[in-house]
C-alpha cells in the first residue's frame, strides 16, 4: 500500500562501474557453477539479470529488468504504484494488455533447462515465469498468479493465456466452473493482495526449497515484505550458503 512506498534516500537507484559490475558478473558466474542447490528470488523490479551460456561454459550476466521489462509498472520504484499514490500522482499504467515474457524470464528457463537453476521462487503476480516455460512445480508463485484461476473445491487450478480480470472482490469467484468430474465447484482468483496471507501451499514449498538453497540470488525485489524477504537468507549463518542481491535500490 502506499504507507509501505519509500522515502527519497530509499528510492534512490545505483549503478556500478562496467569494471566492477564486470567482476561482479565473474564472481556471480563462479558461484552459480559450484552450487548444488541454486534458487532465484523475483522481484517486478529492474535490477534482474539475463545469462546466456557461452561454448566456453563462462555465464555472462546483462542486468535488465523483469516484470518492468515487459511493461508492468512495479510498486516502490521511483514511478511504482506505491511511490505515486504516497506522492500524490497517478502511477503510468501499462500499455501492454498481453505482456510477454522478457528475456530474462527466458534466460531462467534456459539456466533450469541446464541443471544450474533448481527452483523460483516469485513475488509477482503477473504469470511470465510460467508463460516463458517454467515448470509448476518447479516455481511458488507466493503472491499467486493474475493469469489463473483454482477450484474453491477440489483445489484444481486452471492456467489461462491472458489475464483472469472478471472475479468479485468480496469472495474472488470468477464465475467459472470446475470441469472436475463429480466437482463442479466454483472458480476463484489466485492473486494475494496487499495484507493477505500467502497461501499455504505455496509458502511451505518455498521453504522447504529455501532450506536446502546453497546459493540464493535476490533480484528486482525490495526485500521488505515479509515471510518472502526472510527466504533468501534461511541457514546463512550455517556459512554453506551464500546470498547475492541484484538491485538498483539498497535493500534492508
Amino acid at each position: 500500500m502506499a504507507h509501505t512506498a519509500l522515502n527519497d534516500e530509499e528510492i534512490k537507484e545505483y549503478f556500478d562501474a562496467p569494471e566492477e559490475l564486470d567482476q561482479k558478473i565473474k564472481t556471480l558466474s563462479d558461484c552459480i557453477r559450484n552450487a548444488k542447490h541454486f534458487i532465484v528470488y523475483t522481484g517486478a523490479g529492474r535490477g534482474s539479470s539475463l545469462f546466456t551460456e557461452k561454448k566456453n561454459s563462462i555465464l555472462e550476466m546483462i542486468i535488465i529488468g523483469i516484470s518492468t521489462a515487459a511493461g508492468i509498472n512495479d510498486f516502490r520504484g521511483p514511478t511504482g504504484v506505491w511511490t505515486a499514490r504516497a506522492r500524490g500522482f497517478v502511477p503510468p499504467t501499462s500499455a501492454v494488455r498481453n505482456p510477454e515474457p522478457t528475456l530474462t524470464h527466458m534466460a531462467y528457463v534456459e539456466l533450469m533447462r541446464n541443471g544450474y537453476l533448481k527452483f523460483l521462487v516469485s513475488q509477482n503476480c503477473d504469470g511470465l515465469h510460467l508463460k516463458s516455460g517454467i515448470s509448476a512445480n518447479k516455481i511458488a508463485e507466493l503472491h499467486g498468479n493474475s493469469n489463473c484461476e483454482a477450484c474453491a473445491k477440489c483445489g484444481k487450478v486452471y492456467y489461462r493465456q491472458t489475464r483472469v480480470n472478471q472475479y468479485e472482490h468480496k469472495t474472488w469467484l470468477t464465475g467459472n466452473m470446475c470441469t472436475v468430474p463429480n466437482c463442479n465447484g466454483r472458480l476463484r482468483c489466485t492473486t494475494v493482495a496487499f495484507t493477505q496471507s500467502m497461501p499455504d501451499i505455496c509458502l511451505d514449498k518455498a521453504i522447504k526449497e529455501s532450506k536446502m538453497c546453497d546459493l540464493s540470488l535476490c533480484m528486482g525485489t525490495s526485500m521488505r515484505v515479509s515471510p518472502a524477504c526472510d527466504l533468501p537468507s534461511m541457514n546463512l549463518k550455517s556459512g554453506r550458503k551464500k546470498m547475492v542481491i541484484v538491485n538498483l535500490q539498497k535493500t534492508p
